[in-house]
C-alpha cells in the first residue's frame, strides 16, 4: 500500500534557491505546450508554465508495477492551447471559487470583474488559471514560477509565486501571493487538484460545517454536517455529487483508492477551507485545500477567511505530497489532526 501526504513543514534545501522579487532574473514565457519535467527516485511530475501554471502530471513508478497517477491523468491532447481544467492540479490566486456577478465591495469601492464563461455571470478562480506563468529558476528537481498583475478590472497589483520541489519521496507545493501595490488588497489562494475516483474510492477527513448553496452554487446557510457528508470515518464516493466549501477542516485528509494506494493529504493553517466537488458520473474529484470560502468578499460579516492585505504584505499556502510506504494511514492522520 501506498500513502501520499500534505503537510506543513520547512522548505527542503536544494539546488534551486528562490530568488527575491528584486534580483530574480525573469525569463520570458516558454510558449510551450510540453511540461518541464521534474524526477526524483520513483516521482515524476509535469509542471506546464504556459497554461496557468499547472501541474500536467504526477506519477510514482517504483519499476516493479506499472505507473500509478495520483492525480487524475490529463486528456491526452498535447496542444498549448488546452485549458488548465483538462490537467491535474492549477493555482488558485488571487480568490478561488465564485464572486457573485463579479461584484463587491471593498473599502468603500466597488469592483467589477468580468464574467467567466463557464458560471457566467459570475467570476471564478482569479488569474493564475488562465496566464502564463514566468519561469524565475529550473532544475532537475525544482522549478519556480513567477505571474505579475498589473491592476486593471482587479484594481490591485500584485505577485504571486508558485515553488514545486520533487523530493524521493514527495513534492512539495508553495504558493505566495504579495500585494505590490500601494493600497490594501483582498486576497486568498489554494490549489485545485483533480484525483482519480475509481470505484470504491473512500475519502476520509473531520469537518465542522458546511456551506449549503443555491443553484448557482454560491452559498446560502451555514450548516452542521448532514450524516451522509460526515466523513469523520470514511465513505465511499460512488453515489456522492457536491459542490460545497467545507469549514472546521483540521487540515488533514485521506484518499484510499481500491487498488489499495491511500493519498492523505493536509494543508498549513493558511489552508483553513476544504472544497469538494464530485460530479455526477465523473471518473475523477476535487478536493482543494483553500484560504476562504466561496463569495467571502461579498460575506465581511463573518469569519470568510479572506486575507487584507498591506503593501508588500504576503501570505503563504504550502502543500506537501509525500509518498510513504505501509498501510492506510487515515485514522492515525485524524488522530494526529
Amino acid at each position: 500500500m501506498l500513502s501520499l501526504a500534505l503537510h506543513d513543514d520547512g522548505a527542503p534545501k536544494t539546488a534551486c534557491a528562490i530568488l527575491p522579487p528584486e534580483t530574480a532574473v525573469v525569463r520570458e514565457p516558454r510558449r510551450s505546450p510540453n511540461p518541464l519535467i521534474l524526477r526524483n527516485g520513483p516521482l515524476q511530475c509535469g509542471i506546464l508554465p504556459d497554461i496557468g501554471g499547472s501541474i500536467e502530471h504526477l506519477t510514482y513508478h517504483d519499476g516493479n508495477t506499472a505507473p500509478q497517477s495520483l492525480l487524475r491523468p490529463p486528456d491526452g491532447d498535447t496542444n498549448a492551447t488546452r485549458p488548465a481544467t483538462a490537467l491535474g492540479c492549477f493555482p488558485l490566486v488571487p480568490f478561488s471559487n465564485r464572486i457573485a456577478q463579479g461584484r463587491f465591495v471593498f473599502e468603500g469601492r466597488s469592483i467589477t470583474l468580468p464574467p467567466t464563461p463557464s458560471v457566467f455571470p459570475h467570476a471564478m478562480h482569479g488569474h493564475g488559471w488562465v496566464s502564463p506563468w514566468q519561469v524565475l529558476e529550473a532544475c532537475d528537481q525544482e522549478v519556480h514560477l513567477e505571474y505579475r498583475h498589473h491592476a486593471d478590472a482587479w484594481p490591485f497589483d500584485y505577485v504571486t509565486r508558485q515553488r514545486f520541489t520533487l523530493l524521493p519521496d514527495r513534492l512539495r507545493i508553495e504558493i505566495t501571493l504579495t500585494n505590490t501595490g500601494s493600497q490594501r488588497m483582498p486576497g486568498g489562494l489554494g490549489i485545485h487538484p483533480y484525483f482519480p475516483k475509481p470505484p470504491g474510492t473512500r475519502l476520509t477527513a473531520r469537518l465542522g460545517g458546511l456551506w449549503m448553496s443555491d443553484a448557482s452554487k454560491l452559498p446560502t446557510t451555514l450548516a452542521a454536517l448532514p450524516p451522509e457528508w460526515d466523513f469523520h470515518r470514511g465513505r465511499p464516493l460512488d453515489r456522492l455529487v457536491m459542490d460545497n466549501s467545507f469549514t472546521g477542516w483540521d487540515g488533514i485528509a485521506q484518499i484510499d483508492w481500491p487498488h489499495r494506494m491511500s493519498l492523505r493529504i493536509t494543508a498549513n493553517s493558511t489552508l483553513s477551507f476544504l472544497m469538494i466537488y464530485t460530479p455526477q458520473d465523473g471518473d475523477y474529484f476535487c478536493l482543494e485545500p483553500v484560504s476562504h470560502m466561496i463569495d467571502a468578499v461579498n460575506h465581511s460579516d463573518i469569519a470568510n477567511g479572506i486575507k487584507v492585505l498591506a503593501t508588500n504584505e504576503s501570505i503563504v499556502g504550502v502543500v506537501n505530497l509525500q509518498v510513504l510506504p505501509g498501510p492506510s494511514g487515515a485514522d492515525a492522520a485524524l488522530a494526529a489532526g
